[in-house]
Formats: structure tokens, sequence, C-alpha cells
């Protein structure tokens, strides 16, 4: 959580001056949807974080459903 804050500060908000109070609560939403959607993250195999975490899931669940099966 602390690494999210990090980037959005030096990625967004120190960047950046906003016309409006209303402008600078929409952008922080923006960029958490980039982050966790669309941007390609080295650390997560070169996959976006939902793909990574349906990836997980899956195979969680997988893996589950063997143990079940013995």
């Amino acid at each position: 959580m602390e690494n999210l804050f990090g980037l959005l500060k030096s990625e967004l908000l120190y960047l950046r001056e906003f016309s409006s109070m209303e402008k600078f609560r929409i952008e922080p939403e923006k960029y958490i949807d980039y982050s966790n959607n669309r941007r390609i993250k080295v650390k997560l195999n070169d996959n976006k974080p939902v793909t990574f975490l349906a990836v997980m899931w899956i195979l969680i669940l997988e893996s589950d459903l063997i143990l079940l099966m013995n």
C-alpha cells in the first residue's frame, strides 16, 4: 500500500497542477484504475495486476479441486 501512495504522489500529484478540487479528486481514481487494469508490471511477470490475480485464482482453485478429488 505504501508503494501505491508513493507512486501516486511521484507520478501524479507532484507533476501536475489541478484547476479545481473536483479534478484533484478524480485523478487518483483514474490513476488507480490505470495502475490495476492497464499498467504492465515486471514484478508480475510482465502482466497487469488484474490479469495476474485472475491467473493466480485459477491456479488456486485448480489445486484445491485436485486436493478434493484425492
